[in-house]
């Protein structure tokens, strides 16, 4: 129809200037407003040109601008799922009982490695029913060479060798490091999140949480037009009649039971033209069916090992607004074409013509706004950041930091560092070396040491794991998630307190003052440095427990432990060796200084007063870190020298050096 009108405006045109020029009595022969209808071809065709290229590149603009807010929002969704996978692992199966029953299986003989196998999928059955629950399909534990230890989904399968065709699971057991992404195996292809095992030994093995892609493309169906996934056909471990051949590409392939979205499949030559199997990009193809356009989004899914495009997301969603600016191109041409025949006929004034861009812009708005609803829904404060400064942030940051805007808070802070506390336990900038950005210096990191505190409107310090994920690699943009761990992390300040601490004086127990003699020899040797070390025995104990009761056998066990504390430095190291017997290291401080303070404490011991009891005394073996010490012959030769303490009277200091042993009179 348009076209019709266009050139109904030409011949009118030409029957215009015809009356004119008869009007004006110029000869036929001439007929000059034929070079004026030559330079208004010609002017055409140019508009042409350039008009056709311009609607090209309005609509490739616009789809990449949805190309780009598409592949955020999947990338959004695959972040919540290794979160979740993340946090199953943390909390179902890196367990000490997981990797106890784990351990022993793997190297347990037949019919006990079938018990222990039975045994860890009992303990992990009722974990595995509630993650089917969120769409995760496999739990599956590996050996270290690549075997199939037990699969959740299939227990009875098991022994059968992955190697070769499960990449990751090999990439995990020979690097020791989680990895995440999809690859087709034999049965099933899925999303797959493979983390490394560790108990007090060492490496254990692999495990896998997977879910299928078509659980994803069930998830994501809802929110768009349709979803669908196909699959590079070199990709397939084996080839089952279960696939079928895709109208896109003979190249790849579906699943029978998931062709609920044919538009997603239909032919187009365009798809070749982006294809690369080792640099494939995210792009986005305009599709008409049944007089409707449409736009499909094609993500591409890596193999995290190989790299290699192993398949496509599809994702379908509305191309009202593509098919606007393809027909624009028919309204802009003509309309453009009637001012330049006014201006040819100087009938009319030139009138520019000016691109109404309000419905872009409406779109835009509309893009921006889902994808803030989208990480305003999440519990995690999110930011998304380009390196230097925050992009955007969730509602949940805002709260945190008690801002009502996130442009408020962008004029007072660019980057979310300015918030992070100075703290020895976690990282902060003091950590960052010149000229390094704070967050390629964390992604150095191993993941349990991406922790920050910060604090927030409410003014409570807050521990928070950072995970960080690359969703823009050609800007070096990041996608910045804050989970708070502080409960977590006082709970586990409140055990290591107690591991290393003695429950009746509240001082260091015999386990951490073995871990100081290690770490005190070793460091005193490689820097030649002075350390003493004092082992004092209180004389008679067992009469007082005999005489007064263990409850006041215990009164004078936390008094000298008060008393000890309160006449020693901060650097000192002061412990309870066992039963009477207590241990104190002296940092910086060579045999002769060491077995003065020996003196001093066991004068203040002695002179203690105690209701109900007589004076309290003490015996004192000291002894110096020497070169190349160990903290075994350093124990033997304080032992000698607290054994001649008591042997020669009690209540006295007796030293040894690595040469001799040498009584200190009282």
């Amino acid at each position: 129809m348009l076209v019709f009108v266009y050139f109904s405006i030409l011949l009118g045109i030409r029957k215009i200037l015809s009356v004119d020029l008869a009007y004006m009595n110029i000869s036929k022969s001439v007929q000059p407003y034929q070079y004026l209808l030559v330079a208004f071809i010609v002017i055409e065709a140019l508009l042409f040109v350039a008009l056709h290229l311009y609607t090209a590149s309005r609509s490739d603009e616009y789809l990449a601008d949805v190309t780009k807010r598409l592949d955020t929002e999947y990338h959004i969704i695959l972040n919540a799922f290794d979160e979740k996978a993340e946090m199953a692992f943390e909390t179902m199966i890196d367990t000490p009982k997981i990797k106890s029953l784990l351990r022993e299986g793997l190297t347990a003989p037949e019919p006990e490695q079938k018990r222990l196998r039975e045994m860890l999928y009992g303990a992990l059955s009722p974990h595995y029913a509630s993650l089917k629950k969120f769409g995760f399909k496999q739990i599956h534990f590996h050996t270290p060479d690549n075997r199939s230890f037990l699969r959740l989904h299939a227990p009875a399968k098991y022994g059968d060798d992955l190697s070769g065709f499960r990449n990751t699971v090999a990439f995990v057991n020979q690097t020791h490091q989680k990895i995440s992404g999809f690859e087709e195996g034999i049965a099933s292809d899925g999303y797959r999140f493979v983390f490394p095992l560790y108990d007090e030994k060492g490496y254990l093995s692999s495990v896998e949480l997977s879910f299928s892609a078509y659980a994803l493309t069930d998830f994501l169906k809802p929110q768009f037009q349709g979803a669908s996934f196909i699959i590079a056909k070199d990709a397939l471990v084996q080839k089952e009649q279960r696939y079928e051949t895709t109208p896109l590409d003979p190249g790849f392939v579906i699943d029978q039971n998931y062709i609920d979205t044919p538009i997603a499949l239909n032919a187009d030559k365009r798809f070749g033209a982006h294809f690369d199997p080792y640099n494939a990009k995210p792009f986005s193809l305009d599709a008409l069916h049944n007089g409707q356009t449409y736009i499909r989004t094609f993500l591409p899914v890596k193999n995290p090992v190989t790299h290699k495009t192993d398949g496509y997301m599809i994702l379908l969603s509305d191309g009202k607004y593509v098919h606007k600016i393809q027909n624009s191109f028919w309204i802009l041409f003509i309309g453009l074409s009637i001012i330049i025949s006014l201006l040819f006929l100087r009938y009319y004034r030139i009138k520019k013509f000016q691109n109404d861009t309000q419905s872009y812009q409406r779109q835009l708005e509309r893009t921006n706004k889902k994808l803030k609803t989208i990480l305003d829904t999440q519990e995690n404060m999110i930011i998304i950041t380009d390196g230097l400064q925050m992009v955007d942030a969730n509602a949940r940051v805002l709260e945190f930091l008690g801002y009502q805007s996130f442009e408020q808070l962008h004029r007072h802070h660019q980057c979310i560092c300015d918030f992070f506390l100075k703290h020895d336990d976690y990282f902060h900038l003091g950590h960052v070396p010149d000229q390094e950005h704070w967050i390629s210096y964390l992604l150095k990191l191993p993941p349990q040491e991406r922790v920050v505190t910060m604090v927030g409107a409410d003014i409570e310090p807050k521990a928070l794991q950072v995970y960080i994920n690359r969703y823009d690699t050609q800007k070096g943009s990041y996608i910045v998630t804050f989970t708070d761990i502080t409960e977590m992390v006082i709970r586990e300040k409140i055990l290591q307190y107690r591991a290393q601490h003695d429950r009746l004086t509240d001082i260091y127990n015999r386990q951490k003052i073995d871990e100081v003699l290690e770490n005190i020899c070793g460091y005193s040797s490689r820097r030649n440095e002075h350390a003493g070390v004092i082992l004092f025995d209180i004389d008679h104990f067992k009469n007082i427990n005999d005489t007064y009761g263990h409850d006041m056998g215990d009164e004078v066990l936390k008094s000298i432990a008060r008393l000890v504390k309160n006449n020693i430095r901060e650097e000192d190291i002061f412990g309870r060796w066992g039963g009477e017997e207590f241990i104190l290291i002296l940092r910086h401080t060579d045999l002769q200084n060491s077995v003065t303070k020996a003196q001093i404490l066991r004068e203040t011991i002695a002179s203690m007063y105690l209701p109900d009891i007589p004076a309290v005394t003490a015996s004192f073996g000291v002894t110096e870190v020497v070169a190349d010490d160990t903290p075994q012959r350093l124990l033997k030769r304080i032992d000698i020298a607290l054994y001649k303490a008591k042997n020669e009277g009690r209540n006295r200091v007796v030293f040894s050096s690595a040469a001799q042993t040498q009584p200190v009179s009282p």
